[in-house]
């Protein structure tokens, strides 16, 4: 579990994280302390996370055009985000850690749909088309992105 929780990589300063009632109340702390004409927005997260995949890890590489696809795991990307803040808000409120552990259990299995949705995605363009060509680079480096997955898993 706790691999699970250290895995979990958020930006340095998670301000577009913060519950609304916390927002509110820095913002009025804020406010009283300088006026301001403009109203605030919420931080937006960094355009590249700590774990971007590299160059090497085909960085530069895109996935298919699949809005329909994109948009499905979106959704589930951002229902566990939202998921997560409850678990963090509870551990903050001290709740019972079998319900806090229940919940954690609920979010490893939405990631793990999450990733067969990726995985199947992947199969059935990037992997496929690869399969296809004629280019052995392209068949062996697919290949092998998905064997390096797996035994990346199998470590952790």
């Amino acid at each position: 579990m706790q691999a699970f929780l250290d895995s979990v990589t958020l930006p340095p300063h998670p301000h577009w994280l913060m519950s609304s009632a916390k927002k509110a109340s820095q913002t009025s702390a804020k406010s009283a302390a300088k006026p301001t004409v403009a109203k605030q927005t919420a931080a937006k997260p960094p355009a590249s996370a700590p774990n971007a995949p590299t160059a090497e890890h085909g960085a530069k590489q895109k996935g298919p055009h699949d809005p329909e696809g994109t948009a499905k795991i979106l959704a589930r990307l951002r229902t566990v985000e939202g998921h997560l803040r409850g678990i963090t808000q509870m551990v903050s409120e001290d709740a019972y850690c079998i319900d806090v552990l229940r919940q954690t259990k609920a979010v490893q299995a939405a990631i793990g749909r999450i990733e067969a949705a990726l995985l199947a995605r992947h199969l059935d363009h990037c992997v496929s088309r690869a399969i296809r060509s004629s280019d052995e680079e392209s068949r062996a480096r697919v290949i092998g992105e998905i064997v390096e997955i797996f035994e990346t898993a199998r470590r952790g």
